[in-house]
């Protein structure tokens, strides 16, 4: 994920490498940000629409976490797929909302200490040792949690420091007896949890699902579930990241690859204009209201000439000068060539680069 500067984030663009359209609130990386930034911003997509985007202190100190609410002003708003928006920050819409706090929220955090909520979970961190020891769902009558003493320090206790209330997320940093750290993140709108800082082998939690089978997913997006036929937990690891989606349905793999996809290929954001090579096995095309994600092959047909599909994401019709950044090496960059192209709303065209 690209970290762009603070002066660059009143504008950008967000791209979908996935084909299905992205929706609600999602991740988009990390970002500095300035000490006078407020914690949430209100943007407008190119159709106006407004889109909130709050800021939330990573690990750190000096990054912040990016989640923006693609579907807040409108469900049916959300990042197309192989398609991107364009997000420009609108000073007056965050002053109105600074007024009057006029994102409604359901999340809660801090009632008790290590206690964090939303309108469907409720998740508990133990002070004294900082291990997650319950999840709880509606609708499900036991924990999914196995609760667990962990190495309890005799010199200090865990430390739990609230770094976000909402309201698209509630953040918890979280230090623990062992001095290791982490921090865990839920959303406003769905049973999602994002952990952050995790070393693969000493997980702060322990699942518990009764009667349960473990089922798993190696090939393309890696997940694990742990499901009986009322309940389960889909566990996605990415990086230092570990996502964890509880449900109240029987299992459905098609749902379960869908959230890892989601978590192993990550919205991009991007400034205008930037041409970069962000994502391996994607070329990434921009000028000032076109940015398409693009899908990399070898066409075998044309002497294995690398082809490329653009996505016209916007409503209008958009010639363009095209230059393309090499995927994972596979064009020295002096020899990308400069294409011109004309794409109509909605439209995919392929190109041969080579």
């Amino acid at each position: 994920m690209l970290e762009i500067p603070a002066a660059d984030v009143d504008r950008f663009i967000v791209i979908n490498p996935l084909l299905r359209v992205r929706e609600g609130i999602s991740f988009l990386g990390n970002v500095l940000r300035g000490d006078k930034e407020p914690m949430v911003k209100i943007f407008r997509n190119h159709h106006g629409r407004l889109i909130p985007v709050q800021y939330v202190p990573g690990l750190d100190g000096e990054r912040h976490s990016l989640y923006a609410d693609f579907s807040y002003a409108d469900p049916e708003c959300s990042v197309p797929g192989l398609g991107a928006v364009l997000l420009e920050y609108d000073a007056g819409e965050t002053e109105k909302w600074m007024r009057q706090n006029a994102l409604d929220s359901s999340l809660s955090v801090g009632d008790s200490p290590g206690e964090m909520k939303n309108a469907s979970i409720r998740l508990r961190i133990d002070p004294q040792t900082g291990n997650v020891t319950s999840l709880k769902m509606i609708g499900i009558e036991h924990d999914l949690i196995r609760p667990h003493l962990g190495n309890v320090s005799q010199n200090a206790a865990a430390r739990i420091t609230v770094v976000a209330a909402g309201p698209l997320v509630a953040s918890l940093h979280v230090q623990r007896s062992d001095r290791r750290v982490f921090q865990v993140t839920i959303f406003n709108d769905s049973e999602q949890i994002r952990f952050d800082g995790l070393d693969a082998e000493n997980l702060p939690f322990q699942l518990h699902v009764p009667r349960h089978q473990k089922l798993s997913q190696s090939k393309w997006y890696p997940y694990t579930v742990w499901a009986n036929e009322e309940c389960g937990v889909n566990v996605v690891r990415h990086k230092t990241e570990c996502w964890l989606w509880p449900y109240t349905a029987t299992f459905n793999g098609g749902i379960a690859l869908r959230f890892a996809s989601r978590v192993q290929k990550p919205l991009v954001r991007l400034t205008p204009n930037e041409i970069v090579q962000a994502v391996p096995g994607m070329l990434l095309v921009s000028e000032d209201r076109l940015l398409s994600a693009v899908n990399v092959h070898r066409d075998k047909k044309q002497g294995g000439a690398i082809g490329v599909t653009l996505v016209n994401p916007t409503d209008e019709t958009v010639t363009t000068k095209i230059t393309a950044t090499p995927p994972l090496e596979l064009i020295p960059l002096e020899r990308a060539p400069l294409q011109q192209c004309t794409i109509k709303p909605g439209e995919a065209v392929s190109l041969r680069l080579e």
